[in-house]
């Protein structure tokens, strides 16, 4: 019989205090290890208390953590279930006596009832942040109205719980503790001062939000655990395409104020911002206006300036044979570099939000196997539930982030993929930038999020993007 693993000291330490806080965040960074002392605090609830548990986390993280489960405690497969599938497949699930149901976030919101009635009275939520941090979504409050009376415990998993707003942080703390804030528009009332249209100018009272997480939160930085991050990032300024630069100098200073109103009040991107970062990022399928649906080459069959330089990098890999990452932000240019990359004879994959649950998770197998040299994903979809340190017995060396979306969690979250644990070597982190673009902004809205996060924890990282490399204070 193969011995169960046993838990570090501070792992031990978080467990005692899921034991004495029944509500609580863990606020520990990714690859610190928050999932094995959930694992036994599930199975403590069961033996001690007779407590059923709802594990609620992005679908990414379904297999992972149900392994996770069977490695850290007794239970058995058929004491776990993964709620999902067909209403009939679900209903059968919910009445086949299983201890622990995991499911994803909308899931929780459809089942929350029947979850009551099978015995539930636990709800662990890993990554909160990507499933209830939007405060006023229909999901979210779907989540706040479950909580009620008949949620005992609950934790809150997540390395990035204040997610480019404030009020991200708002859901989690109205389960815990609801006097803190009567309602969401309290919460703003007192963290913002907000313009006529009730958006947001300015974030303030950081401090109140410090004090509620020193009380009800742990935290654990990767340094804490295992040491200074070996990493050395590096930003690559590079020239657009002379005629990419002509047409997007039509949108650039319209794109930048637009930026500016969706950073403080969380908007969406204006038409300048779209044009402008289409121009930028995928200019060989920029959208033909006069053709919805079809697609036009701006630049007749030459390469924009960020994919030209890629595919420097990718000719050193092609003779090395050693693996990349590579992370953009749109799905034009991601689809453009997975063709690259094979007219390379490299094996590559694509990880997006068009991607299969059960096809991500094979791509992830077989990268770790070291059977795909290249993995090339979204920000939003693949920076949360690989890890990807690995390629085969080798550890993987350089990352490229061609493009970049606006959240600093996603940066964060992505390049430790590949700094899941102490490193024998530095991951070289590689970041394109355009001179003279809204990579500028960009950067800058990282630096503002990250800055802001900071106010409320000062062991968050602070982003501050130039030219030559990125610190981190």
């Amino acid at each position: 019989m193969t011995e169960k693993p046993t838990l570090r000291l501070d792992q031990v330490a978080d467990l005692s205090f899921y034991i004495r806080t029944p509500k609580c965040l863990n606020l520990s960074d990714p690859g610190t290890g928050k999932t094995p002392p959930t694992c036994v605090g599930i199975w403590w609830k069961w033996q001690d208390l007779k407590m059923k548990t709802a594990w609620v986390m992005p679908k990414s993280l379904f297999r992972k953590n149900f392994d996770e489960l069977l490695r850290f405690t007794n239970f058995t497969p058929d004491q776990i279930c993964i709620l999902d599938g067909t209403p009939a497949q679900i209903a059968k699930k919910l009445k086949s006596g299983a201890i622990v149901f995991i499911m994803g976030f909308t899931r929780f919101g459809l089942e929350a009832r029947e979850l009551w009635a099978a015995g539930v009275r636990s709800v662990d939520v890993d990554e909160i942040h990507m499933g209830f941090g939007g405060a006023t979504s229909q999901r979210t409050q779907k989540f706040m109205a479950s909580a009620g009376n008949e949620m005992d415990r609950f934790i809150a998993m997540t390395g990035t719980l204040i997610d480019g707003r404030l009020d991200t942080a708002y859901p989690s703390i109205k389960v815990i503790n609801p006097r803190f804030y009567p309602s969401h528009h309290a919460f703003m009332a007192y963290h913002s001062l907000q313009d006529e249209n009730g958006k947001p100018l300015v974030w303030r009272n950081h401090e109140k939000l410090s004090k509620i997480f020193g009380t009800y939160g742990i935290r654990h930085t990767f340094e804490e655990i295992h040491g200074p991050e070996a990493k050395v990032i590096e930003v690559e300024p590079i020239e657009m395409h002379p005629r990419q630069r002509e047409m997007y100098d039509k949108f650039h200073d319209d794109a930048l104020l637009e930026l500016d109103r969706f950073f403080v009040d969380g908007s969406e991107p204006g038409v300048a911002t779209i044009r402008a970062r289409q121009i930028m990022e995928h200019p060989n399928f920029f959208p033909d206006l006069t053709n919805p649906g079809a697609f036009t080459d701006i630049l007749k069959g030459e390469l924009p300036g960020k994919l030209d330089r890629l595919d420097v990098h990718l000719a050193d890999h092609e003779r090395s044979g050693k693996p990349l990452i590579i992370f953009s932000a749109l799905q034009p240019q991601q689809r453009q570099i997975v063709e690259m990359v094979k007219a390379r004879g490299m094996s590559v994959a694509l990880i997006n939000g068009d991607v299969p649950e059960k096809r991500r998770a094979e791509i992830d197998r077989d990268f770790q196997a070291g059977k795909i040299q290249v993995v090339v994903g979204s920000p939003a979809t693949a920076a949360v539930g690989f890890n990807w340190q690995f390629w085969g017995s080798q550890e993987v060396e350089h990352m490229i982030f061609v493009s970049m979306d606006y959240k600093d969690t996603n940066f964060i979250q992505a390049y430790r993929r590949a700094i899941r644990g102490k490193r024998k070597t530095f991951l070289r982190i590689t970041i394109f930038e355009y001179e003279h673009s809204l990579d500028q902004r960009i950067f800058s809205i990282h630096r503002e999020k990250s800055e802001m996060a900071k106010l409320v924890d000062p062991t968050r990282e602070r982003l501050t993007f130039s030219r030559y490399r990125v610190a981190a204070a």
